[in-house]
């Protein structure tokens, strides 16, 4: 009877394992065929608009090509023409964005500009087509074509536009979506135009005009670098362009994937370091754009800011650069950053800063202590003294607080201060500091 009971569990146990190894296989099949079906239908969805798209770009290519040569152009483009720069359709449901580009060509077969007196050689346009909705295309359907004028080259006057871009790494943009507008022209300008591979955009027959070409630069997700008025600025490093008969205007710009910097501020040290709100605060870069009436920098960034009743605020779309940040307000010093301000902010990143405050002293010490690569040394003891007077001794910050490898000497006198920096592994460092008013001072430490 036991053996009867032991071989029916047996098989009971097999047969459960059969089960769970049936469904299991079954279920790799249906998700293998629900994967072939859905991508199936994905190619066949794309296959069709793609197709549709080819068709619209096609169209416009053979009308363009319908039109006398001196149309051929976009409505607030180099060169002025009749053609609009966005067009929107819809087809079988799907919403199709065409956007037509017409810039002159200066053959290299008889020079190029400025040794080429007629630049303007023919016209080449370009039609992008893309599309939105079920289908939404990750590569736009692209349609080119040359356009020659009925008979020798003439010319139509103005000069030639070429425009750069650049990245943090000095590497050229594709892609880049350049604003060129001019309302003091006849017809006004207002075209958006993208840089080719090699980053740059060419265009001859640009009319003549004297710091009147407002351009920019940008692409998604990145910085966008301009030319400025005199209006904005007094002295702008990147003057409006001008545009000279028979000659060839460069200018380039440096764009990047925008950072976000998040401003945390807190308390002092001795208080646990408790978020602070509503801390004011002033950013300043070192980016330049100018200088003012009285040949005072301008900065790209340089304002106010004031922190969240949490003691946070998020910056986001910044441009990478070098910061300086300051308190604003008089009652609070600074006790402390993590990382050390200034502080430098890559392309593409995310940085958090830490900020320490304490309430306002005449004349303190910031002491930050460092290794020989430049990284903060965490619990260096730190002795301060004085003939006569003072004798304080403390630990820099903690990797997770804002004053990481720092420590805030408040309350002093002005005047010099004997000190003694000594950590764990390293040699120790000893001389003197001069305080005046917020003094900070970087101490080296050795590796013994």
């Amino acid at each position: 009877m036991k053996a009867c009971l032991k071989q029916y569990r047996r098989q009971a146990g097999q047969t459960l394992i059969e089960i769970i190894i049936t469904i299991g296989l079954l279920a790799i099949l249906f998700h293998a065929v629900f994967t072939l079906i859905t991508a199936s239908f994905r190619l066949l969805g794309d296959s069709r608009a793609r197709l549709t798209a080819r068709h619209i770009a096609q169209a416009k290519i053979e009308e363009i090509r319908n039109l006398p040569f001196d149309d051929v152009g976009t409505v607030g483009g180099i060169p002025p023409g009749i053609i609009t720069q966005s067009e929107t359709a819809m087809r079988n449901g799907l919403n199709y964005v065409s956007r037509t580009s017409v810039i002159y060509i200066d053959d290299e077969f008889d020079k190029l500009a400025p040794v080429d007196l007629l630049p303007i050689d023919y016209k080449r346009v370009r039609v992008e087509v893309s599309w939105s909705g079920l289908f939404a295309s990750k590569r736009p359907v692209v349609a080119l074509t040359d356009i020659t004028p009925r008979g020798i080259e003439s010319t139509t006057g103005g000069g030639t536009i070429r425009i750069t871009v650049f990245n943090a790494s000095v590497e050229m943009l594709p892609a880049t979506e350049i604003h060129i507008v001019n309302p003091n022209v006849n017809p006004a300008i207002d075209l958006i135009i993208y840089t080719n591979e090699n980053g740059q955009v060419l265009l001859p027959g640009a009319p003549v005009c004297a710091n009147c070409y407002y351009i920019s630069a940008t692409k998604q997700g990145y910085t966008t670098d301009r030319t400025y008025s005199s209006e904005e600025v007094a002295n702008p490093n990147k003057a409006y362009l001008t545009v000279s008969e028979g000659l060839v205007s460069d200018i380039s710009f440096t764009i990047d994937w925008t950072s976000t910097l998040t401003i945390k501020t807190f308390a002092d040290r001795d208080s646990g370091f408790p978020p602070l709100g509503q801390a004011e605060f002033h950013l300043r870069g070192t980016r330049r754009i100018g200088t003012d009436t009285e040949e005072m920098p301008v900065y790209l960034v340089d304002a106010d800011y004031t922190t969240a009743e949490t003691g946070e605020l998020v910056l986001e779309d910044m441009v990478w650069d070098s910061y300086q940040f300051t308190l604003g307000n008089p009652a609070l010093d600074l006790a402390g950053s993590n990382p050390f301000v200034p502080l430098g902010l890559l392309p593409n990143q995310e940085l958090n800063l830490l900020v320490a405050t304490k309430a306002h002293q005449d004349h303190t010490l910031l002491l930050s202590v460092i290794d020989a690569s430049g990284s903060a040394i965490a619990s260096a003891g730190a002795h301060l003294t004085r003939d006569g007077g003072l004798d304080e001794f403390l630990f820099t910050g903690s990797a997770e607080n804002p004053d990481f490898g720092q420590g805030f000497f408040s309350a002093l006198d002005i005047g010099e201060y004997d000190y003694e920096v000594t950590a764990s592994a390293y040699q120790t460092s000893s001389g003197t500091i001069e305080v005046d008013g917020q003094s900070s001072e970087i101490i080296i430490l050795q590796a013994e």
